[in-house]
């Protein structure tokens, strides 16, 4: 009585188990391609930078209705990285997911807290709260500006500069051509 599989059955199953192996490894386990996003999830990325200001903002009154600013601000930020790429990131108080926000939605997160603040039949301690978030991102967000303005500076200033040494040099050419 022979207890092992036969040559035959041998080659044909190593020869299956490859064909899986390979088909998991090129479809993944759930049998759609890596870049494939299901219909239900939302990319973040693609979110502009007011619709994101937008809903931070929205989540960051909703906090400050219930708590004031130390409370609310410990269990929101959940970091700071100061870069512009990612000045900040806010936990959703739902998902506990991490948002990072980049410069551009850390400005226009700024003014719309400091127009919700400033909004008729608001509660004091609400728009302290507000101000008082308003007031920790443009501490986060000024020297990150401020560095962006001298770049462009720069930038402009380089540039201008290169252009007078082209303009000079092909003076200098056009003449050493009339002198020939």
């Amino acid at each position: 009585m022979q207890f092992g599989l036969g040559c035959r059955w041998k080659s044909e199953l190593w020869a299956g188990l490859l064909t899986v192996g390979f088909s998991i490894t090129l479809l993944g386990c759930h049998g759609k391609k890596p870049t494939e996003v299901a219909a239900g999830e939302h990319v973040d990325s693609a979110q502009s930078p007011a619709v994101r200001a937008a809903q931070a903002s929205a989540v960051i009154a909703a906090v400050c209705a219930r708590q004031s600013y130390a409370t609310a601000s410990v269990g929101l930020i959940a970091g700071e990285t100061g870069l512009r790429e990612d000045v900040f990131e806010l936990r959703d108080p739902v998902s506990y997911k991490v948002i990072p926000y980049r410069l551009g939605a850390t400005v226009r997160l700024e003014g719309l807290l400091r127009q919700g603040a400033e909004a008729a039949g608001r509660p004091a301690a609400e728009a302290t709260c507000l101000r008082q978030f308003a007031d920790h991102f443009k501490k986060l967000t000024d020297p990150l500006v401020e560095a962006a303005r001298d770049e462009k500076e720069i930038d402009s200033s380089a540039f201008n500069s290169a252009e007078r040494e082209a303009q000079q040099e092909l003076e200098m050419d056009e003449q050493e051509l009339k002198q020939r």
